[in-house]
């Protein structure tokens, strides 16, 4: 797609085409005589909406070799679904096991900036077990009452759910960042982000 747009135009301002859109549109009209340059970033952006039109049956499959090379089983159930959740985030389709790893991971390894900006935070011991209760509190684990669990945990200690959230994340994923943190949590299951959240509790002290 963006290797056709270097020296040619549809006229129309498109960006995006299929092979067959291509092969319909291409006209010897469009192409153009300046010189072009590549432009990895806009490569990158283009790829990304290639990822985004992909059905989910379509990315998994796609997805599945880069998935399969990070040891992740592209048969297990839940690898569809985690992959929705790396959509958004993902520019190649080499980028989406990191983002959907801390759902298959047996352990994790916590980012030190991402732990230390947690582990910093006043009381952070109280709101780790708040935390842990709340959701050890959660009998139907899926996302509106995992989120119920976070906010139950946050009103025992009279704090808002935003201060829990990012607890969370950095004991369930090891990082500030990711795809969508309830949908993740529910993907993980109840007993590895209790055991997550447990740990980390107990490394920083």
């Amino acid at each position: 797609n963006y290797m056709a747009l270097l020296g040619w135009s549809s006229g129309d301002d498109r960006e995006i085409f299929s092979l067959d859109d291509l092969k319909q549109a291409f006209d010897i009209t469009g192409v153009n005589k300046s010189n072009s340059k590549f432009d990895y970033e806009k490569c990158l952006w283009v790829n990304a909406e290639h990822i985004k039109a992909q059905s989910a049956d379509e990315l998994t499959a796609t997805a599945a070799t880069f998935v399969e090379a990070a040891g992740i089983d592209a048969s297990d159930p839940r690898v569809t679904p985690a992959i929705e959740l790396a959509r958004e985030r993902a520019q190649l389709l080499s980028d989406i096991p990191t983002v959907i790893a801390p759902v298959f991971q047996d352990a994790i390894e916590y980012d030190a900036e991402a732990k230390e900006k947690v582990a910093s935070r006043d009381g952070i011991g109280e709101v780790l077990d708040a935390l842990g209760k709340g959701l050890d509190s959660v009998s139907n684990w899926q996302g509106d009452d995992i989120k119920a669990g976070i906010k139950s945990a946050a009103d025992s200690l009279e704090m808002k759910l935003g201060a829990f959230m990012l607890p969370c994340r950095v004991a369930a994923t090891g990082s500030t960042s990711g795809a969508d943190l309830i949908p993740m949590l529910e993907l993980m299951g109840k007993e590895k982000v209790l055991a997550r959240i447990a740990g980390f509790a107990q490394s920083i002290g």
